[in-house]
């Protein structure tokens, strides 16, 4: 009985490490990742990735491919998202830090290649129940204030901007243009266009 005491715990603790990793290692090696290919003090701004690293952490891209990274905190607000891309296919995608997708958008679902997101955190509970009784003036912003508007459960996560590329060719001048997208916290009164 004393043995299969033993035996039982040693399962038990063997399985609960098994699930810890295959969880929680996932997201954390690539956060750290990005703060190696980032740097530290890369919140709310965009960079452009060069290929071999963006090839590190999105193992997908080719040497050709355009990979553009935000790391996001929401904590001071609602933060915006503003590109301005050549026109090609790429794909704009927004996870939270814990790994899940929370956002697509896709260059056939846009229709242009300028764009702009509002990303901000998503009300609890008491933060919906309130928003009901809105004043008028709010509300009249909301509905004059076009664009896309994303709301997410968790404060942190990266937005990224992949942009595959057939030839090499044209990495420079797409390049060139990708350099000119913006990551910024959202200021009082400014309408996403």
């Amino acid at each position: 009985m004393f043995r299969a005491f033993w035996i039982l715990l040693f399962l038990v603790t063997a399985l609960a490490c098994h699930a810890a990793y295959v969880l929680f290692y996932p997201s954390q090696n690539f956060n750290l990742g990005i703060e190696k290919v980032l740097g530290a003090n890369s919140v709310n701004r965009f960079m452009v990735v060069p290929p071999e690293q963006a090839h590190k952490l999105l193992p997908v891209t080719g040497p050709s491919d355009l990979v553009g990274l935000c790391r996001y905190d929401l904590s001071q607000g609602p933060i915006l998202f503003e590109s301005r891309l050549p026109r090609s296919s790429w794909v704009f995608l927004i996870y939270t830090s814990s790994g899940r997708q929370a956002y697509t958008l896709t260059d056939v679902q846009a229709g242009e290649t300028a764009f702009t997101v509002e990303l901000g955190v998503e009300p609890d509970m008491i933060g919906r129940v309130m928003s009901i009784f809105t004043d008028a003036a709010t509300e009249a912003e909301a509905i004059s204030n076009a664009g896309w508007r994303v709301r997410v459960a968790e404060p942190q996560g990266i937005a990224f901007i992949w942009m595959p590329l057939a030839d090499p060719v044209f990495r420079p001048q797409a390049e060139a243009i990708l350099r000119s997208t913006r990551c910024r916290t959202k200021t009082a009164g400014q309408l996403v266009p």
